[in-house]
């Protein structure tokens, strides 16, 4: 009996001894997964906060970033190539050791008293949902947060490319680790991803129809200090440039169609032959050390206000942004609109006889009375415009977009106008009268 109870007692203390090393070898294995957790998320982090800030060092190449954990500064566009890396070293070495700690688990059959209590370790609902969110949502979405930053340079594509692989990357290795579920389960969580597949494919298709697949971002410049930086050629066309310090900046020849520099400080700032058509000056800071081609100090007066000389006979304004601009009684007769945007202007009585109108945004735009004798609005856009009372004799109408026959009918003459065969058309049925040559 005592030879009986001593063996039991030597089995027990293996065993005991057996579970201890796995406990032990479970310890070790949950403090690298919590480590290297803790260090993904807080290079990931960093990453977000790099990423969110404005995009001076795309324009200034003397500007860098620090990357995160290794704290070497690199230019911006070396970082989105080194940081996706970085990102893709961490996410790897993190689920290489989750993979271990699980089989672990399934080969001793530990249950959870010998488990350590670490967030990925519990089996609750709401840890089991931060666990995923932390080690199967984080890195897709870092990539997606690095994908739009690189969205203004050319090799954005690739950093798409890298996106997608790595989401399927770890859509695979989420499913490998949820193999032991039942086989409805799997199905169902194939479904899921195949039907959230299907939709980027409809939502890259979309893109693709109405950009022509060039998925680019603006420059974000919004308060960026740009105190005396060099920016000559500079494209920075579209630019958010709103609230930015520009004093002194070198500006000639930079390229900024249709950016926008409200309330931008450009005192001594050289912008002569700078590409400005469609650009935001409302309550830019323009001051006499401005250098500021005649026809773009112009358009920064006439949009905030400042211009009191109403003569503005055969003024090339072409492309230029006039956006609220007070136009009202102003001789523009003979001058150059052209793809400007007079949205919502203020062009009361204004004479635009013979102007060139041709393709110009006049959303919401006053026309009151105006005078648009001879004027050429081919492709205009006239949504919400009003023509009350207008004279738009001998005015080439064809083309334009959002004009209705209820605002035609609203001016004061239409003789001689061009109008497109339709429009002209109901004209006809509606309001005859307005084709016809007014007796004085």
């Amino acid at each position: 009996m005592t030879i009986g109870y001593q063996a039991q007692s030597f089995e027990t203390e293996l065993s005991d001894k057996s579970l201890d090393k796995k406990r032990e070898r479970h310890k070790e294995l949950s403090i690298t997964v919590r480590r290297t957790m803790y260090v993904m998320l807080a290079y990931s982090a960093s990453c977000g906060v790099i990423i969110a800030q404005p995009d001076v060092p795309f324009v200034l190449t003397s500007s860098g970033v620090q990357i995160p954990i290794i704290n070497v500064a690199v230019n911006l566009k070396a970082f989105l190539v080194v940081g996706p890396l970085g990102l893709v070293v961490l996410t790897a070495y993190l689920h290489l050791f989750l993979a271990k700690l699980e089989k672990l688990e399934q080969i001793f059959e530990l249950d959870k008293y010998d488990k350590q209590p670490f967030l990925f370790n519990f089996q609750d609902r709401f840890s089991r949902l931060l666990a995923f969110l932390i080690f199967y949502a984080t890195p897709p979405l870092v990539m997606v947060a690095f994908s739009w930053k690189s969205a203004v340079i050319r090799g954005r594509f690739q950093m798409y490319f890298a996106t997608v692989v790595v989401t399927v990357g770890i859509i695979l290795i989420y499913l490998k680790s949820r193999s032991k579920l039942r086989l409805r389960r799997r199905w169902f969580i194939a479904v899921i991803f195949f039907i959230i597949g299907i939709v980027s494919l409809i939502a890259m298709a979309f893109l693709y129809l109405e950009t022509g697949f060039k998925l680019r971002r603006n420059l974000n410049l919004e308060r960026a200090q740009l105190t005396e930086a060099i920016l000559t050629n500079v494209d920075l066309s579209m630019a958010n440039m709103r609230d930015a310090d520009l004093r002194g900046a070198d500006l000639r020849r930079a390229f900024m169609w249709d950016a926008d520099l409200s309330r931008a400080n450009l005192s001594r700032a050289n912008l002569v032959g700078a590409y400005l058509n469609g650009v935001k000056l409302n309550n830019t800071i323009i001051d006499d050390t401005t250098q500021l081609d005649q026809k773009w100090q112009l358009v920064w007066e006439l949009v905030n206000k400042r211009e009191k000389n109403r003569n503005l006979q055969k003024v090339d304004l072409s492309g230029a942004c006039l956006r609220d601009a007070d136009l009202r009684g102003a001789d523009l007769s003979d001058a150059k609109l052209s793809e400007a945007n007079l949205s919502r202007a203020y062009m009361y009585q204004a004479n635009l006889s013979r102007a060139m109108l041709l393709g110009a945004n006049l959303n919401g735009a006053n026309l009151d009375e105006a005078n648009l004798n001879g004027a050429t609005l081919n492709t205009a856009v006239l949504l919400g415009a009003s023509l009350s009372r207008a004279d738009l004799r001998g005015a080439d109408l064809r083309g334009t977009i959002y004009l209705s026959v209820n605002r035609l009918c609203e001016a004061n003459t239409l003789y001689e106008s061009k109008l497109d065969s339709d429009l002209e058309k109901q004209v006809k049925e509606q309001c005859p009268d307005l084709l016809k040559e007014q007796k004085e």
